[in-house]
């Protein structure tokens, strides 16, 4: 089997998504959630923070689109960033901190 590159992350910051069981792509295949961080040297500290966008699919040369940030986010589950809804396509659910508290965002 052939594998064809679908697109490459920028060169400038590290990209990852997190937990496997996550939707990271939307439903109708146009856009690929992700988190881009600084740093990929130390276990992310509490005031670390993690840019939280997507990558347009259709549009190849659009950079990384951002949407938000969180300070709640590991290397292994990232901040549970998902598409949510009916049509999992236009909005996202992740976690973050809201005044110490753990909070989860609608975007």
């Amino acid at each position: 089997m052939k594998a064809t590159l679908v697109f490459k992350t920028p060169k400038v910051g590290h990209f990852f998504f997190g937990y496997y069981d996550k939707l990271q792509l939307s439903k109708n295949n146009s856009k690929l959630l992700a988190l881009k961080v600084a740093f990929i040297d130390h276990v992310p500290h509490k005031e670390d923070k993690a840019i939280i966008g997507y990558f347009d699919l259709t549009n190849k040369e659009q950079p990384f689109i951002i949407l938000a940030e969180t300070s709640v986010f590991n290397w292994q589950q990232g901040c549970m960033l998902q598409w949510l809804g009916e049509d999992y396509n236009s909005t996202i659910i992740y976690n973050d901190l809201n005044r110490k508290q753990l909070c989860v965002l609608l975007y």
